[in-house]
């Protein structure tokens, strides 16, 4: 009788799972064929399809969520440099200043876009003139190493003491 009950609840369990991770690798499959080739076949957190939805929709902060979870690996998803620049670049291009930052950062790191440390300072230069502490830091950090930019210690020390403010 007991094993009876058991028996009766996986069955229970399965048909009550089984529907929303099928919901799940459906709206996975909406999306771009690239993502569709990474995610298809793995086990997925419904946080992806939800994220991709709203990223896709164009909501930059979304979009700079998905990008870190290519760049991280997370939700299941394997880790993938490209796709996070990709989304990086789509937010930065519509002015959001994490978006911007984390795209300077791939320039710099040349981590999922070809290395070019004037491409990163001009990335972390949008950012930091948003505001973005982060992004001050790195554009004080490539003034007084000459990153990308013309080495000059009077713009590092602006930008360095304006994050640290």
């Amino acid at each position: 009788m007991k094993k009876c009950v058991v028996l009766v609840f996986w069955c229970l369990l399965a048909l009550v799972v089984s529907p929303s991770q099928a919901a799940d690798e459906r709206n996975v499959l909406a999306g771009s064929p690239a993502i569709r080739d990474l995610v298809v076949g793995r086990q997925i957190e419904p946080a992806f399809s939800n994220t991709l939805a709203q990223a896709e929709s164009g909501d930059v902060n979304a979009q700079v969520g998905l990008g870190n979870v290519f760049a991280e690996g997370l939700y299941g998803v394997p880790r993938n440099a490209d796709e996070a620049a990709r989304w990086y670049q789509r937010a930065a291009l519509a002015g959001n200043s994490v978006g911007q930052y984390m795209l300077g950062s791939c320039y710099e790191q040349g981590k999922g876009a070809p290395k070019n440390l004037e491409q990163a300072a001009n990335w972390y230069r949008k950012s930091a003139n948003q505001g973005y502490v982060s992004a001050q830091a790195a554009l004080g950090n490539s003034y007084l190493n000459g990153l990308g930019v013309e080495r000059d210690p009077l713009e590092a020390y602006k930008w360095l003491a304006l994050a640290a403010a």
